[in-house]
């Protein structure tokens, strides 16, 4: 089995993936003409990059995805708010059927946390989980293609899930 490594990276307008298939590393540039930040990318079973960000431009915030799924690089919205908060500290994780899952912080005009998923194929479906103050998100998927969010409001870490079918959270350290 062949070890793969890949880096993703932001520097200026150019959001960029580096590739290792064995002993020579490959460059993908994904131009972006907004000041992303807060780079999170998952790997499928297919070795496709999927990357979420969140970028900023005037008054609002935005929360973007990149996929080369299709052989070529792809960028979609997810969505937008009305504060620059919207779509920062995003995470990102492929279930098992290629679903696309992505964690964020900060809503509309509120500040929280929210969840992206997209199946494949079909739009995005977006679920506000809790009204607090994000400092960070990781997302992972269970083999049961539940979400599992690992996430810091004030100075708690919590653990939030849907692995019962609704969302719950569980306060993990304070």
């Amino acid at each position: 089995m062949k070890r793969r490594f890949f880096i993703v990276s932001m520097l200026l307008s150019l959001l960029s993936v580096t590739a290792n298939a064995g002993t020579t590393w490959t460059i993908s540039e994904i131009i972006v003409d907004e000041a992303a930040s807060y780079v999170s990318m998952a790997i499928d079973k297919n070795d496709k990059i999927h990357i979420s960000y969140h970028f900023s431009s005037g008054t609002k915030g935005y929360l973007k995805y990149a996929t080369n799924a299709t052989g070529a690089w792809e960028s979609t919205m997810v969505g937008s708010g009305t504060s620059l908060e919207y779509g920062k500290y995003s995470s990102i994780a492929i279930d098992s059927n290629g679903g696309v899952h992505i964690s964020y912080g900060s809503f509309g005009g509120t500040t929280g946390l929210a969840y992206a998923y997209m199946e494949a194929g079909k739009a995005w479906v977006i679920d506000i989980i809790y009204y607090a103050e994000i400092k960070s998100s990781s997302i992972a998927v269970d083999s049961n293609g539940k979400a599992h969010i690992a996430c810091i409001t004030g100075d708690k870490l919590k653990h939030i899930t849907t692995k019962s079918n609704t969302w719950s959270i569980t306060p993990i350290a304070d």
